[in-house]
């Protein structure tokens, strides 16, 4: 073959000939005056380096083939699987916020549905339950007034976005939310607040 000397086989059988004659000439300087037992080291050597050549020259086998397959293969996998889990791990928020509560630890396995975080988000709502008797009166869009103790002399205008499709049984009232007009981001979650609804 006219490129037999650029192929890697090529390269590994010059070094194992190479090693086997360095065995070969230090085998027979220690065999004209060295003690028994580096006589017998050195035969080991000598007789690894010419396996190492017998299997050079002879080539790999279909067995030791398969079997740095399967390696690349289990390796292959190895690095899906780590990228799985890396990709599962990030957890990305839906909405915008600041992160209030973490329930869990770096590190940890969280479980289906069990909250890792609480992100609280500046768009405040306020959530308030309206009798039944007045469930004809109600519409989305419907002004409001929002009054909050921390601000006393302030009202905030607002008006209903949601209205809950269906009543508490026990309470006979409806829960509606209202999305207060908060410019200057003075409300805040948590807040009590009294709510006025303009028919």
């Amino acid at each position: 073959m006219p490129n037999i000397g650029a192929m890697p086989q090529s390269l590994q059988l010059q070094q194992a000939t190479l090693q086997l004659e360095s065995a070969q000439a230090q085998y027979d300087k220690l065999v004209k005056g060295a003690t028994q037992d580096v006589i017998a080291g050195a035969y080991a050597q000598l007789a690894q380096a010419r396996a190492q050549l017998q299997r050079l020259e002879e080539g790999a086998k279909p067995a030791q083939l398969d079997a740095a397959q399967a390696q690349i293969n289990q390796a292959e996998t190895a690095l899906y699987l780590a990228q799985v889990q890396l990709n599962k791990a990030t957890v990305r928020s839906p909405i915008e916020g600041v992160v209030s509560r973490v329930t869990t630890t770096a590190g940890a396995m969280a479980s289906p549905g069990a909250p890792i975080l609480t992100i609280r988000t500046r768009d405040v709502k306020i959530t308030i339950p309206v009798e039944e008797s007045r469930l004809s009166t109600l519409r989305v869009g419907q002004p409001a007034v929002v009054r909050v103790d921390a601000y006393p002399d302030r009202a905030f205008a607002g008006e209903i976005s949601i209205i809950a499709p269906e009543l508490d049984a026990a309470t006979r009232t409806v829960q509606v939310s209202i999305r207060p007009v908060d410019e200057e981001r003075l409300l805040a979650p948590g807040m009590a607040a009294t709510v006025e609804l303009a028919n």
